[in-house]
């Protein structure tokens, strides 16, 4: 998982097999101390349709749907948001 400087969260990606052992929710506790120490108020993301679900059990909440392409293929993803 990463964060810009803005607060974008981006690369939230918990391998298959490490799934269901709260290394989501911890690194988004690590990311979000992060954003406070550097005076942020709110972090964003692009979640995909499986991450949708993971985000909004952290407080996230959907700001907006969209469809996207990238080097041909189509998918939807939500633009998500949470104060810190």
């Amino acid at each position: 998982m990463t964060m810009t400087p803005e607060g974008y969260i981006d690369l939230a990606y918990i391998l298959p097999v490490a799934r269901g052992q709260g290394l989501f929710s911890a690194l988004l506790c690590r990311i979000t101390d992060e954003a406070r120490k550097n005076s942020l108020t709110r972090l964003s993301t692009h979640a995909s349709l499986m991450a949708q679900r993971a985000f909004a059990r952290q407080g996230f909440v959907i700001d907006h749907h969209e469809t996207v392409t990238r080097n041909g293929e189509t998918f939807g993803r939500a633009a998500m948001s949470i104060p810190v």
